[in-house]
């Protein structure tokens, strides 16, 4: 993040409940967050109706959330970037090692 970077207030409801917080990576990355936490939480709690969870444990887990889908963006930002690289690499390999099959 840049120190010019905006950085936003949004707010989250899990388990009926309202968060407040900034963040710098805009609302869709937030509300990737919330929709993992979510997910998660309901997958975690099962069909057992009226789970609690503390406001810790919530902060905890949005701070997981967050680390977890910035690394998954980050592997799709340098994934792509390989891709952008190599694929030119690749052409000039095929011109190269097969100069007949030329258009």
């Amino acid at each position: 993040m840049k120190e010019s970077d905006p950085v936003n207030s949004y707010s989250i409801s899990i388990n009926k409940k309202r968060y407040v917080f900034t963040c710098p990576d805009g609302e869709d990355h937030v509300r990737d967050i919330e929709s993992k936490l979510t997910n998660t939480i309901s997958t975690v709690s099962g069909q057992e109706p009226g789970h609690v969870l503390s406001d810790y444990a919530v902060k905890v887990a949005l701070l997981l959330a967050d680390e977890a889908i910035s690394q998954k963006k980050s592997r799709e930002i340098q994934s792509r970037d390989i891709e952008e690289k190599i694929e030119p690499m690749l052409k000039e390999l095929d011109r190269v090692l097969e100069p007949d099959k030329q258009i």
